[in-house]
This record gives structure tokens, sequence and C-alpha cells, in this order.
């Protein structure tokens, strides 16, 4: 496999390459393909699966290709994509839901507290990608609290 298509996926098509936040650019990519999946039930869950088992073979890959320790690259954004659709998972779309899942990731995936952290420090693949995980569980945890309580969804 091409080094340099391994490259362009793992930026999310590009978005890991745009100026300043690149974590910020592969979040909104990700909200936008959660957009257009999560109104067909257990699709956003099978493109999760598809999208994490692409996504860590081609980080193993890349690491092995590029003969370095692994790190996690700034261009590397297709974790905070999978960060972002487990932020939404089963839960309604709508642009308050957008909002409040968006920047509820953004913040667990920035500040890292209650141990999100530690995860960075596992070697490989994983280590690149978990802490994303783990950020879009707490937001996906928040959120459906905020659907669940009744508050305005439009």
């Amino acid at each position: 496999m091409r080094k340099s298509f391994v490259k362009f996926f793992l930026s999310a098509f590009g978005l890991g390459f745009l100026p300043w936040t690149p974590g910020t650019w592969g979040s909104l990519g990700g909200l936008v393909l959660v957009y257009f999946i999560s109104s067909v039930p257990v699709v956003d869950l099978i493109v999760f699966f598809i999208l994490l088992l692409v996504t860590v073979t081609f980080l193993t890959r890349y690491f092995k290709m590029m003969q370095e320790k692994e790190k996690d690259p700034q261009f590397v954004v297709m974790d905070e994509v999978l960060g972002i659709l487990v932020t939404f998972l089963s839960l309604p779309i709508t642009w308050i839901t957008a909002l409040i899942g968006f920047v509820l990731f953004r913040f667990f995936d920035i500040v890292k507290p209650f141990g999100i952290r530690r995860l960075e420090k596992i070697e490989g693949a994983w280590g690149v990608i978990l802490d994303d995980l783990v950020a879009g569980l707490f937001a996906h945890i928040i959120l459906t609290a905020y659907i669940w309580s009744g508050a305005p969804v439009w």
C-alpha cells in the first residue's frame, strides 16, 4: 500500500493537513459523516467498526513504513473522526445535539480529564486512538443524559 494513500486516509482525507487546529477539523469532518449516516439505524455502528479496523491497520502500517517510535503525528485526525462517531452513536442528530456533542468531545479530547491522558502512553496505533474513543465515550454519556433529561433537542 502506498504511503501517500495511508497518510491521506489517516488525515481524514486531507483534513489533518489544514492549518491550525487539525483535531478540530477532523472532528468537524466526523460530524459531517455522522449527519449523513445517522438517519439509518445501525449504519453508524457499522461505519464506526469499519473505520476503526482500517485506522488501526493503517496506523500500524504507517509506523512501520516510517520506522518511527509510535507517536501521534499531528496530521492523523482519523482518531478524532472515530471519537465523534462514538459521541453520537445511536443518538438523534439535531443542530443542538450536534453543537453540544461537538463541544463536549473537543473538551474531553483537549483537556483529557479522568485519566484519558494516560491512554496516550500506550504504544502503537491503540495509543493514538484510545484517548479519542474514551473522550467520545464521556461526551456520549453526557449527551445521552442531556437528551434523556427532556431538555430541548430541536
